[in-house]
């Protein structure tokens, strides 16, 4: 299936990456590619503030300009508390869709009505560990019915990229401990 395909890609990435970034965009690329989402994009602890989720440069969205404007509203908008979906997301650890738009976008301060053409979203941990490290939130033009299958498969690709963030932090860990010796 499509999903597996999704899943070998990313997990293949996941096992040479060093680079916790890109590891993220390139599972936000293939989450899209092989997926009815057609906008994704990842949400991160601030160092200062673990409460508070930043967007980091992770996007990724399919070839149409639909949702130039929404990247450019929800960048320009400050760290988030961890509230709504998405901070639901970040507290439990487990994955969540909606079809309600107008619950979701009153989240970012946006009017349902500017963004219309959006009809679903879903949101799924990073883990690493029993630790949410991150947010991943995909956006879809079209009513997506979630399926235990669709709700694993991301479920493994959070825990991938939580390894690969383990594995960076390990290394910048190690990296401070040889500098103070």
């Amino acid at each position: 299936s499509s999903l597996l395909s999704m899943l070998c890609d990313v997990a293949s990435m996941a096992n040479t990456a060093s680079d916790a970034e890109a590891a993220i965009v390139f599972a936000l690329q293939r989450v899209g590619t092989y997926s009815a989402w057609n906008c994704g994009h990842a949400w991160l602890p601030c160092n200062d503030s673990p409460g508070n989720l930043f967007l980091g440069h992770t996007w990724y969205q399919e070839g149409s300009a639909v949702f130039d404007e929404f990247r450019q509203v929800i960048a320009a908008g400050p760290a988030r508390r961890a509230d709504g979906l998405v901070g639901r997301v970040f507290a439990n650890g487990a994955p969540e869709f909606t079809t309600d738009m107008a619950a979701h976008l009153s989240n970012y301060q946006i009017s349902p009505a500017m963004f219309a053409h959006i009809q679903s979203v879903c949101a799924f941990p990073i883990l690493a560990g029993k630790h949410t490290v991150g947010v991943m939130e995909f956006f879809a033009e079209k009513h997506v019915q979630p399926t235990d299958e669709m709700a694993a498969y991301m479920a493994t690709v959070g825990t991938q990229l939580g390894r690969v963030i383990e594995r960076v932090q390990a290394a910048q860990a190690l990296s401070k401990s040889r500098e103070r010796l």
